[in-house]
């Protein structure tokens, strides 16, 4: 049974500009069930800020994801990205 007091999202820094919420939910959802993935865009160009949230089905499923892969290496990127979540 869920609270009102469980967290079930993360925060994903350090996007990539072209990263956009297909590519979060991907990210993700071979090991955690995946709820919605959001980029956050500035307000009057549209353009993707470098960070989004990741929402996820249980408070267990957000636990991995952030003991799992804080740190690691974002797949499909050019540079030596990592995720770094919180």
């Amino acid at each position: 049974m869920t609270t009102a007091h469980e967290i079930h999202s993360i925060r994903v820094d350090g996007l990539p500009l072209r990263m956009d919420e297909t590519y979060l939910f991907q990210c993700f959802h071979d090991n955690a069930k995946v709820l919605a993935a959001t980029v956050l865009r500035h307000w009057r160009s549209g353009v993707p800020l470098d960070f989004g949230f990741v929402e996820f089905a249980s408070q267990s499923d957000a636990e991995f994801v952030l003991e799992s892969y804080h740190g690691e290496r974002m797949p499909n990127t050019d540079h030596e990205r990592r995720f770094c979540l919180s």
